[in-house]
């Protein structure tokens, strides 16, 4: 019965793994058709309610239904607490790392990736926010000013305790809406503090932008360069941001000059003058509205659709990983053995077979977070052993459309065309890229060297009883029972991970407007085609208001 044990526990596994992927389509369709109610019901039912190692991810699923069905006090209150969880789990588990040692991340704490983390403090501080515009409360608002400097302490924590082993240092969305936010408590110093907000955000939008396929063409290149750049020990500032951003990138860099001088004009005119190259990057029409200090009283956010399904993808990793001339201790052992006869042992008696749609050799020389490409080696006529990191795939949206406004007699009074504010979804791809290359190369070696251990049990299995030739096939079969029954458990433990919020959008767009008070209808519109937002009262205070498409 006891080694039946794991045959169990991976067979539960499997069988968990397919069930958690029927819950996870019911409930995205659920969300996505605003049946918050049956969304509810799959939450409290489903494989994260009572799990403590994915206390954070029901945590921020929780929030994230009470935040768009309306309920912005609940929703304040159930991101206060995933803020509070992700703070705790700051303090890894030792107990809990051993369990995932042996049983594979998704029993380890569920951390969620950085822009995960990240995206709390947004929907926390638009909790607040939504709070304020629903109470009148000034209160709500000073509460959403505390969660976006938590959120820009957050970043100032990356940067400090993980240097160069992240690439999501920053984010420009982060210092433009906080701007947003600080420019409506309207107080002076807040005034004082988004106009730096603002030049900060296109300060970042200069470099971090351009890793993300949304932005730039040349994103996989531009991301070799920082590689380049933190290898040989240098700075984030240090890198040349040389390659060309796409028309979404000159649109959101063109957004947030607006923003600032509009702001300027108000608070510190001589910055037109000051900064007149890049007041004159702006066109001639919104240089006259920022002069006539026709102010936006209107400002929309637009949650696209949904994240991509985080997935788990395939590795294969060569077996000369584990044959290195620099070896010790057992490795040394195995290579006794000799890599030859080995290779030749797993390619005819064990039936592992080269991988032909990604084998990579992971080198124990030189290991660093980044340059992933600098120290793995395509190896696809090598025999190959399945080792699974997780993967979102790179979308490209193809926008929301523009903006547009109607009276209640349904005639047009104006568009506006939305910005890309927040592209989430290559923010996701980059991330799980980024996990890929430090998985690969902080565990790729071990794991291969567990298979060759186990296979090299069993190829002396198979040297003791192959003596004859009528004793061979049977020599290979025993050889077989053996590797199988020793790695079965070791691969379920080198599954990926693939919990996620599942209810993120794939993008955030911005838009604004200017308009009289009154009451109005809003659309977007694209090719030829109008989706109905939301109606809207204008009064003579601006605000900043949230729909998701």
């Amino acid at each position: 019965m006891v080694g039946s044990l794991p045959y169990i526990l991976i067979f539960l596994l499997i069988g968990c793994a397919g069930s958690d992927e029927r819950w996870r389509t019911e409930y995205r369709e659920a969300f996505r058709d605003k049946n918050f109610e049956l969304a509810h019901e799959l939450l409290e039912k489903g494989p994260y309610h009572e799990d403590d190692k994915s206390r954070l991810l029901y945590r921020m699923e929780k929030a994230s239904l009470y935040f768009h069905q309306g309920d912005c006090e609940k929703a304040g209150h159930e991101f206060h607490q995933a803020k509070e969880e992700s703070t705790r789990l700051r303090t890894i588990s030792l107990s809990r790392k051993m369990g995932a040692f042996f049983t594979g991340d998704q029993n380890d704490d569920f951390r969620g990736s950085l822009f995960e983390q990240s995206y709390v403090y947004f929907y926390s501080a638009l909790s607040h926010y939504q709070c304020h515009l629903k109470s009148g409360q000034r209160q709500e608002l000073f509460r959403a000013r505390a969660d976006l400097l938590a959120w820009n302490q957050f970043f100032e924590t990356l940067q400090r305790d993980y240097p160069f082993k992240t690439l999501y240092f920053n984010d420009v969305f982060a210092k433009f809406f906080a701007a947003l936010v600080h420019e409506q408590i309207g107080s002076s110093q807040d005034r004082q503090i988004a106009l730096q907000l603002y030049k900060d955000a296109y300060q970042i939008s200069q470099v971090v932008p351009l890793q993300y396929q949304d932005y730039s063409a040349e994103a996989d290149q531009f991301v070799a360069k920082i590689y380049d750049v933190l290898k040989d020990d240098g700075k984030y500032e240090q890198i040349d941001a040389s390659v060309m951003g796409n028309q979404r990138l000159q649109d959101l860099q063109n957004k947030i000059l607006y923003q600032r001088f509009m702001l300027a004009a108000r608070i510190r005119p001589r910055e037109l003058r000051e900064d007149r190259k890049l007041f004159e990057q702006l066109s001639i029409e919104q240089q006259k509205q920022i002069r006539e200090q026709k102010n936006s009283s209107l400002k929309v956010i637009i949650a696209e659709n949904l994240l991509p399904p985080k997935q788990a993808k395939k590795i294969d990793l060569s077996l000369r990983a584990a044959f290195d001339e620099n070896a010790s201790g057992k490795q040394a052992a195995l290579s006794a053995i000799g890599y030859v006869a080995m290779s030749a042992f797993a390619y005819n008696v064990l039936n592992i077979r080269p991988a032909m749609h990604q084998g990579v050799y992971v080198s124990s020389h030189g290991a660093s977070y980044y340059g992933v490409n600098d120290f793995v080696t395509v190896a696809a006529s090598e025999a190959g052993l399945g080792f699974e990191v997780f993967a979102w795939p790179n979308k490209i949206s193809p926008g929301v459309g523009e903006l547009a406004v109607y009276d209640e007699q349904a005639e047009l009074v104006q568009t506006s065309p939305t910005v890309l504010v927040s592209a989430l979804g290559s923010i996701a791809h980059r991330s799980a890229e980024e996990n890929s290359t430090q998985r690969v190369l902080s565990q790729g070696t071990k794991f291969v060297l567990k298979h060759v251990i186990a296979m090299a049990s069993a190829y002396t299995l198979y040297k003791t009883m192959s003596n004859s030739e009528s004793s061979q096939a049977f020599a290979g079969v025993a050889a077989l029972a053996t590797y199988v029954s020793a790695t079965r458990l070791l691969e379920s433990a080198h599954r990926a991970d693939t919990r996620y919020w599942s209810t993120l959008p794939h993008n955030l767009w911005y838009a604004d407007l200017d308009l009289s008070p009154g009451e109005y209808k809003l659309y977007l519109s694209k090719d030829k085609q109008k989706n109905f937002l939301s109606n809207v009262t204008i009064t003579d205070q601006s605000e900043i208001l949230y729909w998701r498409h």
